[in-house]
């Protein structure tokens, strides 16, 4: 995984650091990533410290995280298939979906009528 810049950070009581990564090249992903205390990368979160969810195989972009008071990491923004709509999930601390949140760890929504 590589990116260019990082937005969206927050920690846990930990130190542990999460991150939304973003490139200038276009991937159809939700990307979180960690990084602990010290700098060097998370590698008991996700794949090697890094996740990426797809939705729909189409475009997909994390605009937003947050840390629940159980230690458990929100991510929100969109995933499109023929229009865009509201897309959330929910991480356990090692990056995989929690299965009590939603469908499987994920929640998508089209507010459209």
């Amino acid at each position: 995984n590589q990116f260019e810049k990082a937005t969206k950070a927050i920690s846990d009581p930990n130190g542990t650091i999460y991150f939304l990564p973003q490139t200038s090249e276009y991937k159809p992903l939700f990307q979180i990533a960690s990084f602990l205390e010290n700098g060097t990368i998370n590698s008991s979160f996700g794949n090697n410290g890094f996740v990426d969810l797809s939705f729909f195989g189409k475009e997909n972009h994390a605009y937003a995280m947050a840390l629940t008071k159980e230690g458990k990491i929100l991510v929100g923004g969109y995933a499109k298939n023929e229009i865009r709509n509201f897309a959330l999930v929910r991480l356990n601390k090692n990056g995989q979906l929690d299965p009590t949140f939603g469908k499987n760890g994920i929640v998508t929504e089209s507010f459209l009528p």
